[in-house]
């Protein structure tokens, strides 16, 4: 895997992709634009041959809103935290290819920013993302609310 620009073209493909119930929550339609995609955070994932498996950002853009109300943003006591957000491409989900997503994923946090703890945020019914994250070293450090459905903010420290 190796990571590419995020271009226009490429924004509106991952804009257009569509995820299975409950999943769907994930979609990126109607954003309206691909502001968000294009704003510096994200990056693409590609496959050896080129080809666009997935997406991750850092930063703010990682981040629910939602989460902001109460204190699961907040920094680690010790260190420098950045938080991480991944998707894969609908059809590659559930399929046993997110262990490597996701080990690709740190490995692209630890160029950028080397040293950081890495905090994610999940929606709690989503348990193949929650089991792969703690088989990663991710631990449950903080829940909230967005309108009826909880997350869950997840850390992995070094």
């Amino acid at each position: 895997m190796r990571t590419v620009h995020m271009t226009p073209d490429i924004a509106r493909l991952i804009a257009a992709w569509r995820y299975d119930p409950p999943y769907d929550m994930y979609d990126m339609a109607g954003s309206g634009d691909l502001t968000e995609l294009l704003n510096g955070q994200y990056v693409a994932v590609a496959d050896d041959a080129g080809v666009v498996v997935g997406f991750c950002c850092f930063g703010v853009s990682a981040q629910v809103p939602a989460g902001h109300s109460g204190s699961a943003y907040e920094n680690l006591s010790q260190g420098t935290v950045v938080d991480v957000g991944l998707g894969m491409r609908p059809d590659l989900t559930g399929r046993g290819m997110g262990p490597a997503f996701l080990a690709f994923v740190l490995q692209v946090l630890e160029v950028r920013h080397q040293g950081a703890a890495a905090r994610l945020t999940v929606a709690a019914f989503n348990g193949r993302a929650i089991r792969l994250y703690g088989r990663f070293g991710f631990r449950p450090t903080a829940e909230f609310l967005r309108g009826d459905v909880p997350f869950i903010v997840m850390v992995r420290t070094l």
